[in-house]
């Protein structure tokens, strides 16, 4: 008996009219809660027209910052804390790239 559940990561990707900008203007990602922390679950793709280096900032609510992170330089999204689908269905989250 297969006993997962699924949860829906929104992403709801921010567009600078001055660049950067992300491939596409969501990104969902949908993963189980028998993920576990340290996996990467998604990457959304950034592109600089001037081709300068970006970094990647998570923002939204203050419970998408308590599961996932991104790392700054690879825009990896990773879970950080074991999913609980049974408070928690879908998360909002929001990343900024920025020209540095």
């Amino acid at each position: 008996m297969d006993m997962r559940t699924t949860s829906t990561l929104t992403i709801n990707a921010l567009r600078n009219t001055n660049q950067p900008r992300f491939n596409q203007r969501f990104y969902v990602y949908n993963i189980t809660d028998t993920t576990r922390p340290s996996t990467v679950v998604g990457q959304p793709n950034a592109t600089d027209f001037d081709g300068d280096r970006l970094q990647y900032f998570l923002t939204g609510d203050a419970t998408a910052r308590e599961y996932f992170y991104v790392n700054r330089d690879t825009a990896e999204i990773i879970l950080i804390n074991n999913l609980d689908t049974t408070t928690v269905k879908t998360f909002n989250v929001c990343i900024i790239p920025v020209q540095t």
